[in-house]
């Protein structure tokens, strides 16, 4: 009787120790990347470029987590190993797309220059532009070119995830997709880049007047 006991007890931690095993098919690497991010207080599927996203001083580091797991498998046999490969860059980029958007935001902590109706017009919203200060004007040129670099990795984070699900079909449950009205994406997909476009647009434009009027 007091074996079965000891047995009856062990179960459950057996349990937990199987389900804590790591694996390196495609769900297990998306759960590892899951697990990387719980360490920083995020959920990779629920950030965007600029909200719920591991803060600036720990980004390194949580990059370099991600590209140890890529080296992890680059040797291993598992046949959905380039979908877990292609899964993983576009982790990277998404991390180095809101690396490059939270520096920008250091140096310009305006916020995002929009395009808004007035009437039958279309201006750019006032407080970007009353913010704005010449004397500003190399700090909001660094920002600018971090905007870009934060741009091009939010569109290659985006190709990436694209092109993932549309060459392993299996993979698409898993990250999530857009059918039937329903979106069930990465929450990145919907992060602002139009407004990130308009603000490099606006910032370019503003610092070529304050140097026009040296």
């Amino acid at each position: 009787m007091r074996k079965t006991t000891q047995l009856l007890l062990l179960v459950p931690l057996l349990l937990v120790l199987i389900s804590c095993q790591i694996t390196y098919d495609f769900t297990g690497v998306e759960k590892q990347i899951s697990q990387i991010s719980k360490q920083y207080g995020t959920q990779w599927r629920k950030e965007s470029i600029n909200e719920a996203t591991t803060q600036l001083k720990d980004i390194d580091k949580h990059i370099q987590q991600i590209l140890q797991l890529k080296a992890a498998i680059q040797n291993r046999t598992e046949p959905d190993k380039n979908a877990s490969i292609m899964l993983l860059n576009a982790r990277i980029s998404m991390l180095k797309s809101q690396k490059f958007f939270q520096q920008a935001k250091e140096l310009d902590p305006r916020p995002l220059a929009d395009i808004v109706l007035d009437g039958f017009q279309s201006k750019i919203n006032g407080t970007v532009l009353q913010a704005f200060k010449c004397e500003n004007k190399d700090k909001i040129i660094q920002a600018t070119g971090l905007y870009q670099l934060a741009l091009s990795s939010a569109h290659e984070t985006i190709n990436q995830l694209d092109a993932l699900m549309q060459q392993y079909e299996f993979t698409r449950k898993i990250v999530g997709i857009k059918e039937q009205g329903e979106d069930n994406r990465p929450k990145f997909y919907t992060s602002p880049l139009g407004k990130i476009w308009t603000t490099i647009k606006v910032n370019n434009f503003l610092v070529g007047y304050c140097e026009s009027s040296n």
